[in-house]
């Protein structure tokens, strides 16, 4: 019993002890054994750095000016993988055609260059995406340093001005512009939405630009109905590089009265015709297309003249073309009757020859 009450009297008197071990000041510790005496490391220092150099007394903080310190904000361009928009400059849009409801045709051409290129949005109205693709292509180019040398640059903003507005198809008239063209082959009859050939403001319009401006290749900016884009041209090969577009070779019959018929026969100018996939309204795919097209404006001269020189079809002189007269058509509009060959033997015809008929 004795023993049992002396026990919490010995269990204070140890934690007592403890507790006025660990207030004892610094200089009272034991040091660590494996932690060397001050004066050893004094030593030391003599030895192998001399005497350390006392600090220089530091400077009076009575007269010093506070600097205000700005607070930390985001950055301004902040470091990603995905590349930055590039920054668009000011367009001096030009006037200098109108449309049948008095719309302003706007145009700008960027460069000075003897290579030349027009860039034209659908000529239907109801093609905001062309319209916008067309203006972002202007506002990079109204940059002087982004302007690819030796070229000239023709944007036409929106030929069609009044369907824009109306959110039609047609101009104003109810007339299709891509089908007013006069080509080869346009209609011997007429209609409402074809019109005669020419016969609208927005059409002369543009053969009178592409005629002043006499462009080496025109680049049609249309709309597909398809999720896949499509590009035609008819003498250069670019899928390479739009890898997303379908590419298809431009046949000449292709849409008689449409500006790329216009193109490829009276301009005998190269046409490549974009056509924009279905939901082209995104910002990721307007700025990849951008960029594409810069690409592609940059280098198409270059592959034309390696592509044609590669197929032995370099300028063509104008002596050597058809000379065949064209007759209209009721059925098949104007048809061109071609001459034989140069290299068919007269004496092996091709047909087989029908007896006389009984007299």
């Amino acid at each position: 019993m004795r023993t049992w009450m002396a026990l919490p009297l010995i269990v204070a008197g140890a934690l007592t002890s403890r507790f006025v071990w660990a207030q004892r000041p610094v200089e009272q510790l034991r040091p660590l054994r494996s932690a060397p005496l001050p004066e050893i490391i004094e030593q030391r220092l003599r030895v192998e750095l001399g005497r350390p150099a006392p600090f220089p007394t530091p400077p009076s903080l009575q007269n010093a000016v506070a600097i205000p310190v700005r607070e930390a904000g985001p950055l301004a361009s902040p470091v990603t993988d995905e590349p930055q928009p590039v920054e668009l400059g000011e367009v001096r849009w030009r006037q200098d055609y109108e449309s049948l409801g008095r719309r302003p045709i706007e145009t700008v051409v960027f460069g000075n260059g003897d290579r030349r290129i027009a860039v034209i949005a659908n000529l239907s109205g109801n093609s905001e995406g062309t319209v916008a693709l067309a203006d972002q292509l202007a506002g990079v180019f109204a940059r002087e340093e982004l302007v690819p040398r030796k070229l000239s640059i023709l944007v036409v903003r929106a030929p069609n001005p009044d369907g824009l507005a109306n959110r039609t198809h047609t101009n104003a008239r109810g007339v299709d512009l891509n089908r007013n063209f006069p080509t080869r082959r346009f209609t011997a009859q007429p209609t409402r939405e074809t019109g005669r050939p020419a016969s609208e403001p927005e059409t002369r319009a543009l053969m009178n630009l592409l005629h002043r401006f006499q462009p080496t290749m025109v680049v049609h900016l249309v709309e597909s109905r398809s999720a896949r884009g499509m590009i035609r041209s008819n003498r250069v090969n670019i899928s390479q590089l739009l890898p997303t577009y379908s590419f298809s070779d431009f046949e000449g019959n292709y849409k008689a009265g449409s500006l790329a018929n216009y193109v490829n026969e009276i301009q005998q100018a190269s046409i490549v015709e974009i056509e924009l996939p279905q939901g082209f309204s995104s910002t990721g795919q307007r700025d990849a297309l951008l960029q594409a097209m810069i690409v592609v404006l940059d280098q198409s001269l270059n592959s034309i003249q390696s592509q044609l020189q590669s197929k032995n079809l370099a300028v063509t002189d104008p002596q050597t073309l058809s000379t065949s007269k064209l007759r209209p058509d009721g059925i098949h509009g104007y048809v061109e009757f071609l001459p034989p060959p140069p290299d068919a033997p007269a004496a092996r015809p091709k047909y087989i020859e029908l007896p006389p008929p009984p007299e």
